[in-house]
């Protein structure tokens, strides 16, 4: 059930996706469809229909609050291929 909420919200956030955000959007929900850390997927997810609704400063104080070894696993293990873009953007947060 969670998952289909979740595929939905990645759904919503696509309507709206530069093209960018939209290449790395279909690695992103594949991974994410496996990934069995929930935190980490709330975190992908809220970040992502965030950055894709345009409200990028929001997205700073969830990264400074997040658990650092799981950002670092984020960064590794989803900010690559598609998007590696945004890796640079969140490394920075």
């Amino acid at each position: 059930m969670r998952l289909c909420v979740l595929l939905a919200a990645f759904l919503v956030a696509s309507l709206a996706l530069t093209p960018e955000e939209e290449a790395c959007a279909s690695p992103l929900m594949a991974k994410l469809a496996k990934e069995p850390d929930a935190e980490l997927k709330k975190f992908v997810t809220k970040c992502f229909k965030l950055i894709s609704s345009g409200k990028r400063d929001d997205v700073k104080p969830i990264v400074k609050k997040f658990d650092h070894d799981k950002f670092i696993r984020f960064l590794d293990e989803y900010m690559i291929g598609d998007c590696a873009s945004f890796r640079a953007e969140f490394e920075g947060m």
